[in-house]
Order: structure tokens, then C-alpha cells, then sequence
């Protein structure tokens, strides 16, 4: 991986992680609930039993989804650093 590409991955993380905590602190009252409420209302529905906004598998799953958000936003930066360097490599190519 070169250099270039570990700074869009960073870039798309940092990115993917302003986001969604941006969301959550801007939006989350806002419309209802926060990221933790959200979960806490999913793990309710498939567990069957009454689990709080509060809770440590609220926490954890909130964690999650962020995490997954970041590690969505690195692949989107690392996959556009690509397509930028396939694109320079085309324009640039003296054939």
C-alpha cells in the first residue's frame, strides 16, 4: 500500500468517523434517538427483552456501527486514491 493510499484510507476513516458522530450529536435528539437508543431498540426487537439506552450492549453495538461507519469511509478514501492514481496513470501514459 503506498503512501498516498494510507492517507485517503486515514482520510475516508476520519471522514466516515466526523459523520456519524456528527450525526449523533446534532441529530440524534433531534429525530428521536441517538446512535445508543437506536441499538437498544434493535437488541429489544430480537432479543424480546426490554434492553436500556444505557446498557453495555448498547455502548458496544453503538461502538460497532460507528466503527463499521469509519471502516466504510477507509475503504471509500482508499478506493478513490485507486481510481485517482488509475486515472493520472491513463492521462499521463506516453503510449
Amino acid at each position: 500500500m503506498t503512501r498516498a493510499e494510507r492517507v485517503g484510507a486515514a482520510a475516508g476513516a476520519a471522514i466516515g468517523l466526523a459523520l456519524a458522530l456528527g450525526m449523533d450529536a446534532l441529530l440524534g435528539e433531534a429525530v428521536g434517538s441517538g446512535w445508543r437508543s437506536a441499538v437498544a431498540q434493535d437488541l429489544t426487537a430480537m432479543l424480546g427483552r426490554s434492553v436500556s439506552a444505557d446498557s453495555m450492549p448498547a455502548y458496544a453495538g453503538a461502538a460497532a456501527a460507528v466503527f463499521g461507519i469509519a471502516c466504510c469511509g477507509a475503504v471509500a478514501g482508499w478506493l478513490f486514491v485507486k481510481i485517482v492514481q488509475k486515472f493520472f496513470s491513463y492521462l499521463l501514459n506516453d503510449n
